[in-house]
């Protein structure tokens, strides 16, 4: 069994995440919620909607988080891929010029 990893769409989906992430944070569903509770002062409509608004914030800063957190976690991992890409490179340029009495 095999795979493949291509940091480059690693970090291309890392973007999309973090880009997702920001534009969430600035949709603002709590909006109708409390208009509802402004136009019906004192009915249970009211409270319930202001609960509302206040839960669609709190969860639209916990999916944007989470997915601020996916986007920097790919990029993490496309930079160790890379990483490891680079040092095994390496050694294997060492060992082939050393086998064959070049300069390593």
């Amino acid at each position: 069994m095999s795979f493949t990893i291509r940091p480059d769409e690693l970090r291309k989906a890392a973007g999309q995440a973090s880009s997702a992430a920001e534009q969430v944070r600035g949709v603002a569903l709590r909006t109708g919620p409390e208009q509802i509770a402004r136009a019906l002062p004192g009915a249970a409509a009211s409270s319930a909607a202001a609960a509302l608004a206040g839960d669609w914030n709190a969860e639209i800063e916990q999916w944007a988080r989470a997915a601020g957190d996916y986007g920097q976690n790919l990029d993490a991992c496309a930079a160790q891929y890379l990483k490891g890409d680079n040092s095994v490179a390496e050694e294997f340029t060492a060992i082939r010029l050393s086998a064959f009495g070049g300069l390593g």
